[in-house]
């Protein structure tokens, strides 16, 4: 269910003058498109039932490296969303799967400005827009082998994501792709912003956890703001947001009862259960509480 005030992300948005949409040339089949990449398309809004007058005044070409595009459309902002893969033999520990965040200024239609591009480590799995405010939900899965049996030991910082963020120096600049100058930063998330909500040592030695876990990457749509991030020990399959609060469940299953005394975790039966993680959203992320649901 949508809530007012919180947008989601789609392959076709519109401000009523113009429609944005996406349009996919498969990689494998790119030689029947005559070449052409996957890219945003704009389309001034048709004013005739018959779509005659229908023209693309612009088109935003999108890399035949990135996929799962999505968009949002805030104000002067259109935000595309995708997912991109490094060579896995130079994956991080944390594998492979990047989330991709581009912003352009669609304020001046003859002059599409991009104001910003960030890279997430994770797979994309939801995002929400909420004024001037865009959440990002990733996923990592921790390549467990590599980081028990591999040598040289894998140092534990190097299992915290690092964000790569492009941002345009000179907002002003109007003309000349060459003259725009962008800079560069990579940021290391601190151990400070991982919430580790595990369960007792006995009950982890008895049943074992998944080495997952769950990124929630909070980027203002303005141009030289950095990325606030959050990490959450454990898997997601879907999300829920209101104005004050993110949601997140994830699927919980054991073939015996579990009790947990002494930890943050109540007692639960066995077979199908959930975890829900609540995180508020004030001026900044912050965890909240954790439930479990049979």
């Amino acid at each position: 269910m949508q809530k007012a005030g919180v947008d989601e992300p789609e392959t076709l948005k519109s401000n009523g003058e113009y429609l944005f949409y996406y349009v996919e040339h498969d990689t494998v089949y790119r030689s029947f498109y005559e070449g052409k990449s996957s890219y945003v398309a704009i389309v001034k809004t048709p004013t005739q039932s018959d779509l005659q007058d229908a023209e693309i005044v612009k088109k935003i070409a999108i890399p035949g490296s990135l996929n799962n595009v999505q968009l949002f459309l805030q104000g002067d902002k259109l935000i595309i969303l995708a997912s991109r893969y490094t060579n896995y033999s130079t994956a991080s520990i944390l594998g492979n799967a990047h989330s991709v965040v581009i912003v352009y200024d669609i304020s001046d239609m003859d002059n599409l400005k991009l104001e910003k591009m960030v890279d997430v480590n994770g797979s994309f799995l939801d995002a929400r827009v909420i004024g001037d405010q865009l959440y990002v939900i990733s996923q990592m899965y921790l390549d467990w082998y590599r980081f028990a049996y591999d040598e040289p030991i894998v140092p534990f910082h190097d299992v915290l994501p690092v964000t790569t963020q492009l941002s345009l120096k000179d907002a002003t600049v109007t003309s000349g792709a060459a003259a725009k100058i962008y800079t560069k930063e990579k940021l290391s998330l601190p151990c400070s912003s991982t919430f580790y909500l595990f369960p007792s040592e006995e009950s982890l030695k008895e049943y074992g956890v998944l080495p997952n876990f769950t990124l929630v990457s909070k980027i203002s749509l303005g141009v030289s703001k950095k990325v606030e991030q959050k990490l959450v020990f454990g898997n997601v399959q879907d999300i829920h947001m209101s104005k004050d609060a993110l949601y997140l469940p994830s699927p919980l299953y054991f073939s015996s009862p579990m009790r947990c005394l002494g930890c943050w975790w109540p007692s639960y039966s066995a077979g199908e259960n959930t975890l829900i993680h609540k995180m508020s959203l004030g001026s900044t992320i912050s965890y909240q509480d954790s439930k479990i649901i049979p």
